[in-house]
């Protein structure tokens, strides 16, 4: 799809280690006492809903260049 868009130069890269460290940020800002309408309160929601659906995810870069025309 890139390509197609003019793209060229791709690249992907992943790392075991950014899924673990997704899931540890997550784990950590739960066992943090949040307060209602705050910025960690809105963050532990979104921990909750990302959570258990995170350990199938598979995080990866991609880089592209696309020339100038």
């Amino acid at each position: 799809m890139l390509r197609a868009a003019g793209f060229t130069d791709i690249g992907t890269a992943d790392d075991p280690s950014w899924d673990t460290a997704y899931q540890e940020i997550y784990r950590q800002v739960l066992a943090v006492p949040g307060g209602r309408g705050t910025a960690l309160a809105g963050l532990q929601g979104e921990a909750r809903r990302r959570l258990p659906t995170a350990h199938p995810l598979r995080r990866i870069t991609v880089t592209a260049v696309r020339p100038a025309r």
